[in-house]
């Protein structure tokens, strides 16, 4: 009877294990332990060919239950469609059974376990592929978040590109540097969020700046043209530009007052230097602002000097003699036109005809001429 329940058990087994047991059963009677032989030897070799399959059998059992365990999470992991999932649906039974509960022949043969094996590292290759990509998109992230908060700088760039050697091209590095270089950019990307988000007013200024640094340039270019005042198709549109250049450069100084308060209490609460594209933004407001002062002062100086030179020229002799000759000859040219003018108009008075009277002013009775020509009196003909 224990014969049979050995033999029994180890067929059992084999069977699992997916090995033949008429393999078992020839190797045993090689080596003495006969269908018929019931012996205290042949029962210990039984035995303990019994005991070396359970060992196997509970070792691949391990095996399988930690790759099916594997296998679950990236299938979670990868979003794996049923169909795919389908082939792996009786090994993924087996994860919580117990030893006595695996009875199905080639459960845990060595074909089986491969099977999982390979789809376990099928999936770690796609998780390691999905993952560069995912720390290429971080990576990205990151770099769209200082460019627009303007935090960019070379020290920065490096340090973004310390996780490329960790992920292969096969994706096969390990799972847990991976882990720590994405976890390690996911909180750059939330620091970068906060500053971005503390230096809003600052850059929303900053902007407003920039365009009127743009007007001031375009301004002074204009200045420049000496054909400014020219008309033609479209000065008008041109001058009016010019104006709004102007009233919002007279601006500027207060803006750049207003926008240094802004940085210096930003500096104040973040306990650091407000960088600009790398460069602090209160030095480059500081030096425009001094350069503004020496423009100012280059341009007064200017118009001192041309009002002196204009000074100099009034009061020099040979200017003070052209003036005084200017008004003789203004009033010699005066005097003269005027008497050439009553002239004119003397001589037209004596050289016009004597005005003949109308006939309507003729008196009816205004004497008449006789016919021996004397004047005769219109009584004298009653």
């Amino acid at each position: 009877k224990k014969m049979a329940e050995l033999t029994s058990s180890l067929h059992a087994s084999s069977s699992v294990l997916g090995m033949d047991p008429q393999e078992i059963t020839t190797s045993l009677q090689e080596a003495g332990a006969g269908a018929g032989d019931i012996s205290d030897g042949a029962i210990a070799r039984l035995e303990s060919e019994a005991e070396r399959l359970r060992e196997a059998k509970r070792g691949r059992m391990q095996r399988l239950q930690d790759l099916v365990v594997a296998m679950l999470e990236l299938w979670s992991l990868m979003d794996t469609p049923p169909e795919e999932q389908s082939r792996f649906q009786g090994v993924a039974c087996n994860v919580a059974a117990s030893e006595d509960e695996i009875t199905e022949p080639g459960a845990l043969s060595a074909t089986a376990i491969g099977e999982v094996e390979a789809e376990v590292a099928r999936l770690e290759g796609l998780k390691g592929r999905r993952m560069k990509d995912l720390l290429a998109r971080k990576r990205g992230e990151l770099r769209e978040i200082r460019r627009r908060a303007r935090i960019i700088s070379a020290q920065e760039e490096e340090e973004d590109g310390g996780g490329d050697e960790v992920v292969s091209d096969d994706g096969c590095a390990d799972a847990a540097e991976r882990s720590l270089v994405l976890e390690r950019l996911d909180a750059r990307i939330s620091e970068a969020r906060d500053e971005e988000f503390s230096r809003k007013e600052v850059l929303e200024r900053m902007e407003k700046w920039q365009v009127a640094l743009e007007e001031e340039s375009w301004l002074e270019e204009y200045n420049r043209n000496k054909n400014r005042y020219n008309v033609g198709k479209g000065m008008h549109l041109v001058r009016k530009r010019a104006e709004k250049a102007r009233a919002l450069v007279n601006k500027m100084p207060a803006m750049a007052e207003a926008l240094m308060a802004k940085v210096v209490a930003w500096e104040k609460d973040r306990g650091a230097k407000f960088l600009y594209d790398g460069e602090g933004l209160l030095d480059m407001l500081e030096d425009y602002d001094n350069t503004r002062k020496e423009k100012e002062q280059e341009k007064k100086r200017q118009r001192d000097q041309r009002k002196l030179q204009g000074q100099s020229t009034v009061e020099s002799p040979v200017a003070r003699a052209l003036q005084k000759n200017l008004k003789n000859v203004t009033r010699t040219l005066s005097m003269g036109g005027s008497k050439k003018m009553i002239v004119s108009a003397s001589s037209s008075s004596l050289s016009s005809p004597r005005p003949i009277t109308p006939s309507y002013l003729k008196s009816s009775f205004s004497p008449r001429r006789s016919d021996d020509g004397q004047m005769v009196s219109q009584d004298s003909f009653e």
